[in-house]
């Protein structure tokens, strides 16, 4: 194990490895590879619930770089390549390597029918001696670093790489085209149906709370409606939240708009080239089929910079919203030039899933990230490179706020004049 590289967290244990091997003429190889493993029964306790929810996303995982990486990346979209990947069962059984030449899906499903345990082995970011087989289109990876509070630049490549991978996969025809794809289940952990309708009701608890805490900070914003107009957003929320999801949710009928979602496209799971700033993801625990707009929502509101929005107005938000558009559309006519977008899924229709989605987030910061945070300790948290900004910058908690004030207005006139939603 390469020294200081061993990190232990909630969902997994990580570390660097480098592998010696022995050459036929006497020498010896070294590859440096990144080992993430997540069993069960090492790490931190959680409720029944909680085991459900994240054992699910540690298999979904696993799944991608089985069964999907492969075929994303003779598409055109950089990843991390993994280079093998084994799952096990309560009772010890484990499956071959899964990216092994002739393994059987079907054998390796009856051996290991309910995994609980997973291991997972990358190629590894930054300079080490390599033989590992390369693959041709994969830029290396030796000058990638990692990035927080994007800037602008940062943030437009950020959403370069999301049109090129939700256009990867764009569709119904171009997601049955997909090995595996089948096995995974709705994208993001921020969702209502993954959350459930009892953390949705603290909200009543948390905001009330939280209006006295940042009573100061809210009086001085002259952007943020009035107290009495704020004082009835938990209430609001819960309100609309069913119907949020409900719009959100991708349905079999209407696959048009559909396509392959990373699921927590925040800054902490991309790395960016040094000199280019092009980007690379990790982190697939969260991804699955869904819309785009799901992943846009995850960036802009987690992890770029306030600078980058304009003060009083959404003129930069949405300045960002047509670039990652338009490059959205690029890539699908350049893949399959039968496609109009905009057409079949005009920039209205992307804009209003952002701002649902954008409400499908924020609903997780007022009735579970918020609970007793006050300036002072959002602002302690500003070095959390893992958090959302919405929680750990002050500056971001009112950009927030302010999104929950008008979308909600919007979202109540839009469900009002919907005869179909009950």
């Amino acid at each position: 194990m390469v020294p200081a590289s061993a990190q232990y967290g909630k969902h997994s244990a990580t570390a660097k490895l480098d592998v010696h091997f022995q050459n036929d003429d006497g020498g010896r190889t070294t590859i440096r590879v990144f080992f993430k493993k997540a069993a069960k029964n090492e790490l931190p306790s959680r409720s029944a619930a909680h085991w459900k929810r994240d054992i699910a996303s540690y298999h979904t995982e696993a799944t991608f770089y089985a069964r999907l990486a492969s075929t994303l990346e003779a598409r055109g979209v950089s990843l991390i390549r993994p280079l093998a990947v084994f799952q096990s069962d309560a009772a010890g059984n484990c499956t071959p390597n899964l990216l092994a030449k002739g393994v059987n899906d079907l054998a390796c499903q009856a051996l290991c029918p309910d995994p609980v345990n997973f291991m997972v082995l990358l190629e590894c970011l930054g300079p080490a001696p390599s033989t590992l087989p390369s693959i041709p289109e994969q830029k290396s990876l030796v000058n990638y670093e990692a990035a927080d509070c994007l800037d602008f630049v940062d943030t437009q490549q950020a959403l370069r790489y999301l049109a090129n991978l939700h256009a990867s996969a764009w569709g119904f025809q171009a997601l049955n085209g997909i090995k595996g794809i089948e096995h995974l289940p709705e994208p993001c952990w921020w969702t209502l149906s993954k959350r459930g309708e009892e953390e949705l009701v603290h909200a009543l608890e948390i905001w009330p709370q939280m209006l006295k805490t940042w009573d100061k900070v809210f009086e001085t914003e002259s952007n943020l409606p009035s107290k009495a107009e704020l004082k009835s957003l938990g209430d609001r929320m819960i309100q609309e939240a069913a119907y949020i999801n409900t719009c959100l949710t991708v349905q079999a009928d209407a696959p048009v708009s559909s396509t392959l979602v990373h699921g927590d496209f925040k800054s902490a799971n991309l790395f960016f080239d040094s000199q280019s700033r092009t980007v690379v993801a990790f982190d697939w625990q969260w991804s699955g089929v869904g819309l785009g707009a799901m992943d846009v929502a995850t960036l802009l509101n987690t992890s770029v910079s306030i600078s980058v929005f304009s003060t009083d107005s959404d003129e930069s938000e949405l300045k960002l919203l047509q670039f990652y558009y338009n490059h959205l559309n690029e890539r699908l006519q350049a893949l399959d030039p039968s496609i109009d977008l905009k057409t079949s899924y005009s920039f209205r229709a992307f804009e209003r899933h952002y701002m649902l989605a954008t409400l499908e987030y924020a609903r997780v910061l007022l009735s579970n990230f918020w609970n007793h945070m006050t300036p002072s300790s959002c602002a302690a948290k500003s070095s959390h490179v893992n958090c959302g900004l919405g929680y750990r910058s002050i500056p971001h908690v009112v950009r927030m706020v302010r999104k929950l004030h008008i979308n909600l207005r919007r979202v109540k006139t839009e469900r009002l004049l919907s005869p179909s939603f009950s």
